[in-house]
Formats: structure tokens, sequence, C-alpha cells
């Protein structure tokens, strides 16, 4: 009898200890720093993905790639959009931004980076998640490469508004009603040659 209340008692005071150290961890969190999402008027749904902590462009500044997300299918949501923020030592500046080929999004894009073409220069691999009331194949892979030359800019000039991707992928089954990519990874199949211009 005796053993069994040594080792109930044992087990209370693993349980209170492990409840108090959780409970006094998660009081210990710091926010560092916050920022506010650029355009925040029209991008309420907040951040669909981001990259972050990188120097893309080899300027030495501290940049956050951001695309926005359709949370709330709002009309202003629907547009995807992409971001680039660089760190000026006291802010976080808006230094760059470019509106998707795709009539509409949904939720949950893709970001990641890669170098498809093995150029050295860096490549921001977009995937806006579905939304076919507009388009029956929209894009659903969107490459902007980093100019390469230590500016802010990615992707290829329009001349009219900004600057489109390098490249552009469609979906490639037709009649698909839910592409909801989750996860994209860079892969080169063996005995192919690297992505090209």
């Amino acid at each position: 009898m005796m053993n069994k209340l040594g080792t109930m008692g044992l087990v209370v005071l693993v349980f209170l200890f492990l409840t108090t150290s959780f409970s006094l961890a998660q009081d210990s969190f710091v926010r560092s720093q916050e920022f506010p999402f650029p355009e925040a008027d029209i991008n309420y749904g907040g951040t669909g993905n981001m990259v972050s902590g990188v120097d893309l462009d080899g300027d030495g500044l501290t940049e956050i790639y951001l695309v926005n997300d359709n949370w709330n299918d709002m009309p202003e949501e629907l547009i995807p959009r992409i971001y680039k923020l660089e760190w000026t030592g006291s802010a976080w500046d808006t230094v760059w931004q470019a509106v998707a080929p795709v009539l509409a999004q949904n939720t949950w894009p893709t970001l990641n980076v890669a170098d498809l073409d093995k150029d050295e220069k860096a490549e921001l691999i977009w995937c806006p998640a579905n939304n076919f009331e507009s388009e029956t194949n929209p894009y659903r892979l969107l490459v902007y490469e980093v100019a390469g030359d230590g500016s802010d800019v990615l992707g290829i000039a329009d001349d009219v508004d900004g600057h489109l991707a390098k490249r552009g992928g469609v979906c490639m089954v037709q009649q698909l009603e839910l592409f909801l990519p989750a996860r994209v990874a860079e892969h080169q199949v063996p005995g192919s040659a690297p992505y090209a211009e």
C-alpha cells in the first residue's frame, strides 16, 4: 500500500512539474518584431505564405517575400499578389511587388526558393491555389528570378505596371475541380538537363 502511494505521489509531482514548466514557458515568449502586411487595406486575409531571413539579391539587406491569400472571399483578396520587403535598419520597406497573371486565387498558396536553371540567380516559385470560377486552366506555377545585379527587381519587365513571371505553368490535368498545392519541391530527373530559358 505504501509503495502504491509513493508511486502515485511521484506521478502527481511529475505532472505538476510538467504543467508548471509548460505554463511558464508559454509566458516567456517575447515577440521581437511585427510588421504590417503590405497594402493591408486590400489584403485583410493576411499572409498566404512567406520566405524570410534571406538576401537573394545580394545587397546585404535581409528580405522577406510574402504572398497574400484569399481567406474571406473578398474581391480584393481574390487577386494574387507577391511582395518583397527589405530591412532598412529601422523598418521593413516594400521594395517590389507584382500581381500574378491569374484572375483569381483561393487559399494556401506555396512560395519556395530555388535555382531551377542553375545560373546562380535565385528564383521564387509561387503556386497560387486554384480558383476555377474565372479561368478553366489558370497558371499554377509562377517563377520570378532575381535580376542578379543587386537591384530589387524580380521577373521580366512588362513596361506596363511591373514585372511578369519568368515562366508560368498551367495545370497538367484538364477538368480538375480541386488543385491545392500544399508543398513544392525542386528535383532534377536523373539524366535530364536543368530547367532552361
